[in-house]
């Protein structure tokens, strides 16, 4: 016997969009196109739908698709949630996840994997696809480099050390004076409370705050 597809509630304002999702979605096994919404209002009646899997837009008409995410995510703790969206900022991917999506899909994603995707998360997984995994790696990486006690040129010295230059090549690459990379080195040293080279690179990588 076939197994039931699981219904997929799209909400997306461009009908363009709405006609490629729909002619995509009509070739899976495991997936059936049940609603079409241009706007989170218009969907809101339709909440009380937890088995379907919603397909949404980040970037729509008046209330955000990531506030529907949230409202969804509210009410059903096991709704699946997938946002497909052209917007590839990190904290708008941080933010949709926070709000309790379960996938991050570009619009620019092949069909063969954004389908592959959306039955992912509709078997109850989760999902983001290289690119959006590369940008919440990078902003974690920023976000531990903004933590860092160490100063901009601090940890330029360091990640020269980190690479096996000496004092003198550092000082010659910075453009700063012998004396100078050795006083930096020595407030790395100082700040991240250590006594060797070796340390301070360990506990700069195990924090973060070094590649």
């Amino acid at each position: 016997m076939d197994r039931q597809k699981i219904n997929v509630i799209i909400v997306e304002d461009n009908p363009g969009t709405i006609e490629y999702l729909r002619d995509l979605i009509s070739g899976s096994d495991a997936l059936a196109v049940h609603k079409v919404f241009d706007s989170a209002e218009k969907a809101l009646p339709e909440l009380n739908h937890p088995e379907a899997l919603w397909l949404i837009d980040v970037r729509l008409p008046r209330m955000p698709g990531t506030e529907l995410v949230a409202r969804l995510r509210t009410q059903h703790a096991s709704v699946k949630l997938c946002c497909y969206t052209a917007i590839e900022d990190p904290h708008v991917i941080t933010e949709a996840i926070i709000a309790g999506a379960n996938g991050y899909i570009i619009k620019d994603t092949a069909p063969d994997l954004l389908l592959l995707e959306l039955e992912t998360v509709a078997r109850g997984g989760t999902t983001l696809t290289p690119r959006v995994a590369q940008k919440i790696f990078q902003r974690l990486a920023t976000t531990s480099r903004e933590n860092s006690p160490l100063a901009t040129m601090e940890t330029r010295v360091l990640e020269r050390m980190a690479s096996g230059y000496t004092y003198t090549q550092i000082a010659d690459e910075l453009q700063i004076a012998p004396g100078t990379a050795r006083k930096h080195i020595e407030n790395i040293y100082l700040k991240l409370r250590v006594h060797s080279k070796a340390e301070a690179i360990r506990k700069s990588r195990e924090s973060g705050w070094l590649n």
